[in-house]
């Protein structure tokens, strides 16, 4: 009956696992929905657990702040240092950290200890492709509350997180560059017709060319058109860090710009201190 038993109770929490992980891969772009529904799916898969929480790692690389959660966890739970602490063990060592009773265990940190009703707890790292992003932890009122199971099963929902958080990254970074992209060809746009409209006038149509090139290029800080004006290249206009250098000429020869006139294709430069073409 024992073993009956148990074999239903594992079926049930595969199916809620999967139901789980379902639910996180419809909510593939959305990261703080990707988050609770995993927060919510680990308290119902993992039976003696009382209550999920996500945390990740904060920009210093110091402490872990808590990004979701799911049932009996207090909303103003102060950050969790990463020294002295079974989370930063967890992503230092890479596996799955179970603490049996916070009191009598030294690798939790007191701050951990100190919280109301934290019997034991599990904590699984979130690795990502450079390094840990956070941890998925479980915790229970009862010590000893968990088994190897448990830790099995809580190292499974990490692993699937993570996946999921490094798929949304990748997502948002997709739809970051397809809107900039759509932003640059709209100014691009503009610019073309502008430069038509004042097509009668070339220092104009130049200027407005020098002017709008800062927004083409949002890396750049300083713009020149240049000129072919005997055997130098001479700014006819500028804009930004350059603006002061309208009407220097440099010489053909040698310049990256000589390299751009023979060709007709253009040409960059990576470091102008190295770069004996950069003039």
């Amino acid at each position: 009956m024992a073993a009956t038993a148990r074999a239903r109770r594992e079926t049930a929490r595969l199916r809620t696992t999967i139901a789980g992980q379902r639910e996180v891969t419809s909510a593939a772009g959305d990261r703080d929905t990707i988050l609770q529904a995993m927060a919510d799916g680990a308290l119902q898969v993992i039976d003696a657990n009382d209550a999920t929480s996500v945390h990740l790692l904060d920009p210093d690389g110091t402490t872990l702040s808590m990004a979701t959660a799911s049932g009996d966890v207090p909303a103003d739970r102060p950050p969790v240092p990463v020294t002295g602490s079974l989370a930063g063990l967890a992503m230092r060592t890479a596996t799955t950290q179970r603490c049996n009773d916070p009191a009598r265990d030294g690798r939790v940190a007191a701050a951990v200890v100190a919280a109301a009703r934290v019997g034991s707890f599990m904590v699984a790292p979130l690795l990502g492709a450079d390094g840990p992003l956070g941890v998925l932890s479980v915790r229970s009122r009862w010590p000893g509350a968990f088994d190897d199971t448990d830790e099995q099963q809580l190292k499974l929902l990490a692993d699937s997180l993570t996946g999921a958080l490094s798929h949304a990254e990748a997502t948002a970074a997709r739809q970051h560059a397809a809107e900039r992209e759509t932003q640059r060809m709209r100014e691009l746009l503009l610019v073309q017709r502008e430069v038509t409209a004042a097509a009668a006038d070339r220092d104009i149509a130049i200027a407005v060319v020098a002017q709008r090139a800062t927004r083409l290029f949002p890396a750049a800080d300083g713009v020149a058109v240049e000129l072919l004006d005997g055997d130098t290249m001479r700014y006819a206009a500028t804009a930004g860090t350059l603006t002061a250098a309208l009407g220097t000429r440099v010489p053909v020869v040698g310049s990256i710009s000589s390299t751009v006139l023979v060709t007709g294709e253009p040409a960059h430069c990576t470091d102008t201190r190295t770069d004996p073409s950069a003039r």
